[in-house]
C-alpha cells in the first residue's frame, strides 16, 4: 500500500472519462494515452478503472488551448470574410433589383409615350381633316343670300 501512496502524490487518480475531459480528448484515446505512458491502473469503489496520472498531464493541453486560440483566430477572420461577403452580395442583389425595377419601369414609359405618340399622331390628322373640310364648307348662308338677291336684281 505504501507504494500506492507514494504513487499517488507523484500523481492524481481519475476515471478514463475524467482524463479524457481534461485532456479534451475522446475516452479511447484517453485510455491509449495511459497505455502508452505506463500509468499505473486501479478500480475504485465503484468498481472502475482508475490511471494515476502525473501532475503534468492533470491540466489541458496548452497545444489544445494555443491550436484553439489560433483555430480561433482563424475562425473570426473566416466569419468577418464570410459577413464581408455575404454584406457585398446582399448590397449587390439589392442593387440588381434596383436596377431591375427602373429598366421594367423605363420599359413601360417607352410604351406609355409610343401610345401617347400614337394618339398625338391622330390628333392632328383629324386636326388636318377638319381644317381642309372647313376649307372646302360651302360659303355661309349670309353670302349666299346676298349673292341669290345680287342676281334677282339683275334680272328685273
Amino acid at each position: 500500500m505504501d507504494t500506492d501512496a507514494d504513487v499517488a502524490t507523484d500523481g492524481r487518480w481519475m476515471t478514463y472519462a475524467e482524463l479524457a475531459e481534461i485532456r479534451r480528448i475522446d475516452k479511447p484515446s484517453a485510455l491509449k494515452l495511459a497505455l502508452r505512458h505506463g500509468w499505473m491502473r486501479r478500480k475504485n469503489n465503484r468498481g472502475q478503472m482508475q490511471v494515476c496520472v502525473p501532475p503534468d498531464w492533470t491540466e489541458p493541453k496548452d497545444k489544445s488551448t494555443a491550436v484553439s486560440s489560433a483555430m480561433s483566430a482563424d475562425l473570426s477572420r473566416a466569419i468577418n470574410a464570410f459577413e464581408t461577403g455575404l454584406t457585398a452580395f446582399t448590397e449587390h442583389a439589392a442593387l440588381t433589383e434596383r436596377a431591375e425595377r427602373a429598366e421594367r419601369d423605363r420599359d413601360a414609359e417607352r410604351t406609355r409615350a409610343d401610345a401617347l405618340q400614337t394618339d398625338l399622331t391622330a390628333a392632328r390628322e383629324a386636326i388636318a381633316a377638319l381644317e381642309a373640310a372647313q376649307r372646302m364648307k360651302p360659303a355661309p348662308i349670309a353670302r349666299l343670300r346676298a349673292a341669290l338677291a345680287a342676281w334677282r336684281r339683275s334680272q328685273q
